[in-house]
């Protein structure tokens, strides 16, 4: 751990203190506005109301729609644990928060039991049998714009229903249709149109209005509605009420979804519905200091790369190397470079192109720190994928967090790829279909949805899972749980949680300032450090700029949903760049 730091190793700067002192200066001074809610809630009556930020002993939920963290809490104040709390925020998201929230997508779950362990559930949506890796390229072989991402041959077989009833199936306490209800009955019911969903309406609108059914469903003419009744999706949330996942993977929904593929040129069939199965994998586990991380196994990259860049920077840290400095942003992006690229040449479904074991050896990680030199730039394209073992040896998704008072933490990312998905609802079923074969690597070099480019470890084929970054992670201290998180963002979560998990456990900063602090981000190519606007201090951006680096401001980057220990309880965060909330059970 460092024990004392400086802000930039720049000239004339100055050491100060540990803690939340490190950063005060100018985080707080940059993003003050966003701790008022937070403060103000934890002086609030726990459970009345969802905030920004929650401190509860008994339990605590985090999403990005205040709601669904209500409805969260309420789940667990029935008596239902983690677990069953993650199914009910689950479904109230696909249906307050369609942007990403959905019964059409697919994702993955880290669950940790305090007296049985950490569990890694993959519920990532799978092409469907009749995929073909030159399904999106026109006769000259290049890449058809738009037909990965809108409409139903982007589509690729759900697996959200699949997942939180499996998860439930194996961990649940409540009844399964119970937790449902609340979901069916806002389905039902109609919720008036906050500012988040707005605006992403009216942002995407043009696209949107192109699939008759959701036009329908959320528009009045060209203007989002300002209430949504979507009693075709409750229907198909009581079919799952009623009969578990299958009711979702067989019978009227599954013929449904095959009718509306069959109409419109999509692939998926009520044979590769009925086939579809979640699967539990062994967690990513690696340490930081006194604490024990633990993350998502391929298909996502997410948890390797975590392990990666930690591991590699462990020796590469001095105490004299402050927070946010020339020198920590060009450690961090260094190391990202390279994690970012294994990740496009390596990385896919390890069902069908198993992971070089070579890549996670103590001899393959020394090797790469050797590769990072202080105040060194290494351009993007002499950065290559490692091809061989060492001699030596939404952008869109949603997270949501969930802990009970007996421990058990659940941390869930799912997604449906782009906001809004592939932009079409199934006829019937008010089903929000994801866009997700976008994310398979459609032709080697060629970037996607995301700026990510791939290989043929991730190119499109039959039942094939695609490559996420998708990072819900779990930290533990001394077997009970330190703190969970995840965010969205496409390629920027990694770096996201990455930045988070150091604020706390390197540069020891409070919780809410490690969620509030201002991120960078560097995936490998395209060769930029994107930057939120309050991120560095001009004397950091002109030895940045000197070293040769390329810098991009953005407006944010990702948004985290974090519940950490705090005094004798927990505190649940969601993070001020989201529309979310956090509603505890004290």
């Amino acid at each position: 751990m460092v024990a004392r730091t400086k802000l930039h190793d720049e000239p004339g700067a100055r050491s100060i203190g540990p803690g939340a002192k490190r950063i005060a200066h100018r985080v707080l001074g940059s993003l003050l506005w966003a701790l008022c809610p937070w403060l103000f809630a934890l002086c609030a009556s726990p459970g009345e109301a969802a905030e920004k930020a929650a401190f509860a002993r008994q339990g605590v939920v985090v999403c990005e729609h205040p709601q669904a963290a209500i409805i969260g809490a309420d789940i667990l104040r029935q008596g239902g644990n983690a677990v069953d709390a993650a199914v009910a925020v689950g479904f109230a998201l696909a249906v307050l928060f369609p942007q990403a929230g959905n019964v059409g997508g697919g994702g993955f779950m880290i669950i940790y039991k305090p007296d049985s362990g950490t569990y890694a559930l993959d519920f990532r949506e799978q092409a469907p049998a009749q995929a073909t890796p030159g399904m999106y390229l026109d006769p000259a072989g290049n890449v058809i714009p738009g037909l990965s991402t809108h409409g139903y041959l982007a589509v690729a077989v759900p697996g959200t229903p699949a997942g939180l009833f499996e998860a439930h199936r194996r961990f649940g306490r409540l009844p399964w249709p119970r937790l449902l209800r609340p979901a069916i009955e806002l389905a039902a019911r109609g919720f008036e149109t906050d500012t988040s969903l707005y605006l992403a309406l009216r942002r995407d609108r043009d696209r949107l209005l192109k699939d008759p059914e959701f036009a329908r469903i959320f528009f009045d003419g060209t203007e989002p509605k300002g209430r949504i009744v979507q009693p075709e999706l409750a229907r198909t949330l009581r079919t799952l009420a009623a009969q578990g996942a299958q009711g979702f993977y067989t019978g009227w929904v599954a013929e449904a979804i095959e009718e509306a593929m069959r109409r419109h040129g999509g692939r998926v069939t009520r044979q590769d519905l009925a086939e579809y199965r979640p699967v539990w994998r062994e967690p990513v586990q690696f340490s930081v200091g006194d604490a024990t991380v633990f993350s998502m196994p391929l298909p996502s990259a997410g948890g390797w790369m975590l392990k990666f860049m930690f591991t590699v920077l462990e020796n590469l840290r001095t105490p004299d190397v402050g927070w946010h400095s020339a020198l920590h942003v060009n450690l961090v992006v260094e190391a990202a470079k390279q994690a970012y690229a294994e990740r496009a040449h390596h990385m896919g479904d390890p069902d069908k192109t198993p992971f070089p074991p070579f890549l996670d050896t103590p001899a393959y990680f020394q090797a790469m720190a050797q590769k990072i030199r202080p105040y060194q730039v290494r351009p993007a394209e002499t950065v290559r994928p490692t091809l061989r073992p060492l001699h030596e040896e939404s952008p869109e998704t949603t997270h949501y967090s969930v802990l009970d008072a007996q421990g058990m933490a659940v941390a869930v990312t799912y997604t449906l790829n782009d906001l809004f998905g592939a932009g079409v609802i199934v006829p019937g079923t008010g089903i929000l279909l994801n866009n997700e074969m976008d994310d398979f690597s459609l032709k080697p070099g060629v970037p996607n949805l995301y700026g990510l480019t791939g290989g043929d470890a991730n190119a499109v084929g039959p039942r094939k899972r695609m490559l996420s970054s998708m990072t819900p992670t779990v930290v533990v201290r001394d077997g009970q749980v330190l703190g969970l998180l995840g965010s969205p963002g496409g390629a920027t979560i990694v770096t996201t949680v990455y930045q988070v998990l150091e604020n706390v456990l390197v540069f020891q900063m409070e919780p809410f300032l490690a969620v509030t602090a201002p991120r960078f981000h560097h995936q490998w190519t395209p060769d930029e450090i994107r930057y939120e606007p309050t991120a560095f201090s001009g004397d950091t951006l002109r030895v940045l700029q000197g070293m040769g680096y390329r810098l991009q401001p953005v407006p944010t980057l990702g948004r985290v949903q974090m519940i950490w220990r705090w005094q004798d309880g927990y505190l649940g965060l969601s993070d001020p760049r989201s529309p979310g909330g956090a509603a505890g059970w004290r």
